[in-house]
């Protein structure tokens, strides 16, 4: 099973809490980032 959820076959979503922190702007300022660049969706 374990090979099935890991496969790079699949679509992989990138999520980015964005808000609650300090940190969360830059967050999700990266998954768009490698959104745009093809790496998720």
């Amino acid at each position: 099973m374990a090979e099935e959820c890991c496969a790079p076959s699949g679509n992989v979503m990138i999520l980015a809490c964005s808000g609650g922190s300090n940190v969360g702007r830059p967050a999700n300022q990266a998954a768009v980032e490698l959104t745009q660049e093809g790496l998720g969706t």
